[in-house]
C-alpha cells in the first residue's frame, strides 16, 4: 500500500482551508454588494417619486444563483436584511424587502434550469430568451405578487391599486435583470475562457 508522505498533507489541507475561506468571503461580499445596491437603488430612485422602480439588485440575485446555486440564496437574505435594517430599520418594511427579494429570483432560476440546452454563457440568442421569460418574466412577476402579499400581510402602507403595485415593481425586476444579469454571466464566462485558453 503506497502511503502519502506526512510532509504532503499540510499543504493539501492549507488548500482545502483556502477554497473554505474564499467561499465564504465571496457569499460575505456578495452579501455587502448586495445591501449596497439596494441602498443606493433606494437614494438615487426612491419608490416614492419613480414610475418604474428600477430593481438592479434583482439582476445581482439572478445572476449569482446562476452561477453560485441555491448556496447564495443565504448571502442575497443577508443582503436584504442589512440594507432592510439600514433603510427601514426593525419595521415589516425590511421583511417585504427580504421576502421579495429571495423569492423572486429564485422561482426564476429554478425555472430556468428547467428548461433544457441553457447555456449561461448566453452564446445562443434562445439562452438568453429562456432567460428573460424565466427570470424576468416569470420571477419578477413572483416577486412582485410576495411584496404585494407582504404589504398587505404586514400592514405596510403601499399604492392604494394592487395592479399599480404589481406592474410598477414587476417592470423594476424585470429591468434590473435585463440590464444586469445578462452583463454579469457574459463577463463570467469570458473570463474562463481566457482562463482555460491560458497556457
Amino acid at each position: 500500500i503506497l502511503r502519502v508522505p506526512h510532509r504532503v498533507r499540510p499543504k493539501r489541507m492549507t488548500q482545502t482551508g483556502n477554497r473554505k475561506t474564499l467561499h465564504w468571503s465571496g457569499l460575505v461580499g456578495l452579501a455587502l454588494l448586495y445591501a449596497l445596491i439596494l441602498v443606493l437603488r433606494q437614494h438615487f430612485f426612491p419608490a416614492e417619486n419613480s414610475l418604474v422602480q428600477l430593481r438592479p439588485a434583482a439582476g445581482l440575485a439572478v445572476a449569482a444563483l446562476i452561477l453560485w446555486g441555491r448556496v447564495a440564496v443565504w448571502a442575497i437574505a443577508a443582503g436584504a436584511l442589512l440594507a432592510g435594517a439600514w433603510l427601514y430599520g426593525a419595521s415589516a418594511n425590511a421583511l417585504v424587502l427580504l421576502l421579495a427579494g429571495v423569492s423572486g429570483p429564485l422561482a426564476g432560476v429554478c425555472l430556468l434550469y428547467r428548461q433544457r440546452r441553457f447555456d449561461k454563457r448566453l452564446r445562443r440568442l434562445a439562452d438568453y430568451a429562456k432567460l428573460m421569460l424565466c427570470t424576468a418574466g416569470v420571477g419578477g412577476l413572483v416577486a412582485a405578487l410576495v411584496a404585494l402579499f407582504a404589504v398587505h400581510a404586514f400592514g405596510v402602507a403601499g399604492p392604494g391599486r394592487a395592479l399599480d403595485f404589481v406592474t410598477t415593481w414587476w417592470a423594476g425586476e424585470a429591468l434590473g435583470i435585463a440590464m444586469l444579469t445578462p452583463l454579469l454571466l457574459v463577463w463570467r464566462g469570458t473570463r474562463q475562457l481566457w482562463s482555460e485558453a491560458a497556457p
